[in-house]
């Protein structure tokens, strides 16, 4: 597993409490795959890793759970995609 790069955000220095988050690009999507499968591992701590899309496509997963057709996809089990630009596909 290889670090392309990564850096911290915002400006320092927090209190202990609050550490700074980091951006990691890994080399390899495949390494970001399995880095993701194991998150829920960090349940129940103060840590958490996610995902980082471009405004417009994090606004349009923001209002996602609002859009009835997606309630209903969701409903039915099926398969939700934003396409782009940012529009809903089932």
């Amino acid at each position: 597993m290889y670090i392309e790069r990564a850096h911290r955000v915002g400006k320092g220095p927090r209190t202990n409490e609050s550490k700074r988050p980091m951006v990691i690009r890994f080399k390899d999507y495949v390494d970001t795959e399995i880095i993701m499968e194991e998150t829920y591992k960090l349940k129940g701590t103060p840590y958490g890793i996610d995902r980082q899309y471009p405004r417009e496509i994090a606004r349009a997963r923001s209002e996602l759970h609002n859009i009835h057709e997606a309630r209903d996809a969701r409903s039915r089990r099926l398969k939700m995609q934003i396409g782009y630009p940012a529009r809903l596909l089932c």
